[in-house]
């Protein structure tokens, strides 16, 4: 059994650079989506984004040191209201890792985070791969589905 280390992400260089190494190595080799993929991450883009999940609140999960999850969030509000909810940017575990509860366990410091917060908590599926597990999985952690997404790639 691994020895799984939960942390917050704090704003500095090193942090940065190690959860960009992570998410570049490990979620844009996986997330396959045509065009939307991650695998056209772009660092330009993506940085602010990063960024951005580290001050409102990102964590990983490491075993001996290395990252082995990690879970970054943003504050949103939708475009109708200034009700502010806690949102998903990524959410991503190493597939060796995937039965060793740490999606599990970022989620409810997600959850944490969002009720400290006093808003709202906002999670995604955000790819196409064992969506209906990542439903039920979603739902046995309280939550409800709210909508879905659809994609139409261009030809």
């Amino acid at each position: 059994m691994p020895d799984i280390q939960y942390r917050r992400l704090e704003e500095n260089k090193e942090d940065l650079q190690k959860i960009v190494d992570f998410l570049i190595a490990t979620f844009g080799k996986e997330h396959e989506m045509g065009s939307l993929s991650a695998s056209k991450f772009s660092f330009a883009k993506g940085l602010p984004f990063v960024v951005a999940a580290i001050e409102c609140g990102a964590w990983v999960a490491e075993d001996e040191g290395e990252i082995v999850g990690s879970i970054g969030l943003q504050i949103n509000a939708p475009w109708y209201t200034e009700v502010q909810y806690i949102g998903d940017l990524w959410t991503y575990v190493t597939p060796e890792y995937r039965e060793h509860g740490v999606a599990g366990r970022l989620i409810e410091i997600a959850k944490d985070h969002a009720e400290e917060k006093d808003v709202p908590l906002m999670m995604g599926i955000f790819n196409d791969a064992d969506v209906d597990r990542k439903i039920k999985f979603f739902e046995k952690m309280g939550f409800r589905m709210v909508g879905a997404q659809f994609l139409k790639d261009k030809e």
